[in-house]
């Protein structure tokens, strides 16, 4: 015999975010990553018609719900300003400029991850000045932004509790 469960429903737990009151207007406002896709995907065909034969129907990620989830999934917090980085020596040298006046990335000792697979790139640090308020018992993952691998660097994640 089945029994019939009903759940109350409960309420979405709410992410809030703040800033410096007099960054406000000033920096990037955090915005869904649903809302701003990249341009190779945006421009990808759901079916590659080049590739269709009787044994391809040719879809595309565009037609794959995990990744296309993965990629819509969370938050994306912008820059505050645009970033130019300078990478000399085979990855050792990373020097990083912008025209504002908070620092955009810094770089830590490479002693902090010493064996890394990244060696001897220096690990650095991109800073985000907004700050995530969750529910409590409630925790963030910070990660790169879902399916969108960039060339020149690799983003580590953490967890803020």
């Amino acid at each position: 015999m089945f029994q019939l469960l009903r759940s109350t429903p409960k309420a979405e737990p709410v992410l809030r975010f703040a800033c410096d009151p007099k960054d406000d207007d000033v920096i990037a406002p955090p915005v869904p990553a649903k809302t701003v896709l990249p341009d190779w995907f945006r421009k990808l065909p759901a079916v590659d018609p080049q590739h269709v034969s009787v044994s391809n129907n040719a879809l595309t990620v565009k037609r794959c719900m995990p990744f296309l989830d993965a990629m819509m999934t969370g938050w994306i917090l912008p820059l505050g300003a645009t970033v130019r980085l300078e990478i000399k020596d085979e990855g050792r040298t990373v020097t990083a400029g912008w025209e504002f006046d908070k620092v955009m990335v810094s770089n830590h000792n490479p002693h902090q991850v010493t064996g890394n697979p990244f060696e001897p790139r220096p690990p650095c640090k991109f800073h985000n000045y907004w700050t995530v308020i969750t529910p409590p018992g409630w925790s963030c993952l910070f990660v790169a932004p879902l399916n969108r691998p960039h060339p020149l660097f690799h983003c580590l994640a953490g967890v803020v509790d």
